[in-house]
């Protein structure tokens, strides 16, 4: 029976693949945009009716079927601890058997994603979430999981060791790093407020869906297209009883500093250890200082699965692999902005001390993630192109990885669109089955963004929100890079007002924090790897 199981295998991957029918083939067709067709299918937009018509014709002639996202996040938002067995003598774990399913499933789906064959051990892996699984049925599959071979027919190449990464990246030029004091500063503080302007703008829309179901949030509230932060609309997204009423804090005519978020206190912590330990600093601090400054349960899927194993005596780079599903979601890519902050016109110093940082909690394109925006902010400064500073942050990470094909995919389908749905459609097609807070997405979104908004601050922002997944990140990120290139200076007013140069923080040592108190800082660390890198 195995070897039969085998043989059908092989056929299959020798067979030829037909070619995918996708969004774009079927708009070319129909003569329609990518936006329409999603929309028509989706029955979300105000489509004519003989338009609307002759589309579903092109779709049923080409057998086409949308593939809308198939999976929830697992944001992991709430910790719960279950009461004990009270016994004096034989304690006893309390384990969610339910959470623990979740955990096991995550980890198939990222196995698939990273090219493992999983076959032969999918079926029974799905069947748990309808049956009543031990503890033991948990292990024995983890324990199966852990020992697949990738596919023999997987194309790409995705280190996570810096030897590894540095033999399959592309080649970075030599930027100019030429700028008074004043203007080093204001790109700094430029940065800092683009980021958390854009957490405050994002973080209503967290995990609300896709580009569609955002504008169909926003309509509710007559704020589409965006143009301002969010206004408050009721009755409340279910997803907002996470952080209700503290969601008040978020919405516009409430704002009175950015309020507190992952995506900041990473920010400021990262800060610290640069403060602490130096530009050469290891993973090791990094890992030490999380337990430290961080409270467990303000921290969230690989970095919580991470913290949970370094507790566990698993250091880096282990402490990111064992039993860790989400090491390739967006973590580490919001913890990057501070090395591109102090490493300004040098991507590569910024990608390695990123990936320094990633390599605690993510493996392969998570890592990548974070060495992409590190070295795009580094850019930044010294060129005034996105589209540059987009090549700057490609060229850190492995040409044949997964995000650099996905990246330049996204740069091709933008330049072929007329707008910026369309690439929205195309990114939520081709990651339909991945988890709503994978980098790989997320990442595409940002670029999306900063090349339909050409270095203008609010079409940047709300264009990246408007688009919908991971969107606390994604708006922070696109702020950060473009709030870089424009300088404190050029930020509009009605944006940079509301949040009156605070930030609110969770690391311990820190809670309302000054903005330009934090540029100040950041901008002392800049100074200092400029002059080394200058020989004084």
């Amino acid at each position: 029976m195995l070897a039969k199981k085998k043989q059908v295998r092989a056929e299959r991957q020798n067979m030829p693949e037909l070619p995918r029918v996708t969004i774009r083939d079927v708009a070319e067709k129909a003569g329609v945009s990518p936006a329409a067709v999603s929309l028509t299918l989706s029955g979300r937009g105000r489509i004519a009716e003989e338009t609307r018509q002759h589309i579903l014709e092109t779709v049923a002639q080409m057998n086409y079927v949308l593939p809308k996202r198939r999976r929830e996040s697992s944001d992991l938002r709430v910790f719960r601890v279950e009461a004990g067995s009270g016994s004096e003598y034989h304690p006893a774990r309390t384990v969610n058997i339910e959470l623990q399913t979740t955990f096991l499933n995550d980890e198939l789906d990222q196995r698939q994603q990273e090219g493992y064959d999983v076959s032969e051990i999918e079926s029974s892996i799905r069947v748990l979430r309808q049956a009543a699984p031990t503890l033991y049925d948990i292990e024995v599959n983890w324990s199966r999981l852990e020992n697949l071979e990738l596919r023999s027919d997987y194309r790409y190449q995705e280190p996570s060791t810096w030897a590894g990464i540095a033999a399959e990246r592309g080649e970075s030029s030599p930027l100019e790093v030429r700028f008074s004091a004043n203007q080093l500063y204001d790109r700094i503080y430029g940065g800092l407020l683009g980021r958390a302007i854009g957490c405050t703008l994002g973080r209503p829309l967290e995990l609300l869906g896709d580009f569609e179901d955002i504008q169909e949030f926003l309509e509710r509230g007559d704020a589409y297209p965006l143009n301002d932060y969010v206004p408050e609309i009721l009755p409340h997204p279910p997803g907002y009883v996470h952080y209700d009423p503290e969601v008040q804090k978020y919405l516009r005519g409430h704002i009175r500093y950015a309020p507190r978020d992952d995506d900041l206190d990473y920010t400021v912590l990262n800060l610290t250890i640069l403060e602490r330990c130096g530009e050469n600093f290891t993973s090791e601090q990094i890992a030490e200082s999380w337990l430290q400054r961080l409270s467990y349960n303000a921290i969230y899927t690989a970095e919580r699965m991470a913290y949970g194993n370094l507790v566990n005596q698993y250091g880096p780079p282990d402490s990111a692999v064992f039993r860790n599903p989400y090491r390739e979601f967006i973590g580490a890519q919001i913890r990057a902005d501070v090395f591109g902050y102090t490493a300004p016109g040098k991507p590569d110093v910024a990608a390695q001390s990123a990936w320094r940082d990633a390599r605690v909690s993510h493996v392969k394109n998570g890592i990548y993630g974070a060495m992409f925006v590190s070295a795009a902010i580094a850019a930044a400064f010294s060129v005034n192109d996105v589209a540059a500073v987009i090549q700057a942050g490609l060229a850190v990470i492995p040409q044949n990885s997964r995000m650099a094909v996905a990246i330049r995919d996204t740069i091709d389908q933008t330049r072929r669109s007329q707008n910026w749905q369309d690439v929205a459609a195309y990114i939520t097609e081709r990651f339909a089955d991945h988890d709503p807070i994978h980098v790989l997405p997320n990442v595409c979104l940002v670029v999306m963004a900063l090349l339909w908004g050409d270095g203008d601050f609010e079409r940047s922002i709300t264009t990246v929100a408007m688009g919908g997944w991971d969107t606390d990140c994604n708006t922070a990120t696109t702020g950060s890079i473009v709030g870089v290139l424009n300088g404190a200076k050029r930020l509009p007013d009605k944006w940079t007002a509301p949040i009156n140069n605070q930030m609110e923080s969770w690391l311990w040592g820190h809670s309302l924090i000054s903005i330009s108190d934090l540029a100040q800082r950041t901008y002392g660390l800049a100074r200092r790897s400029l002059n080394t890198s200058n020989g004084t």
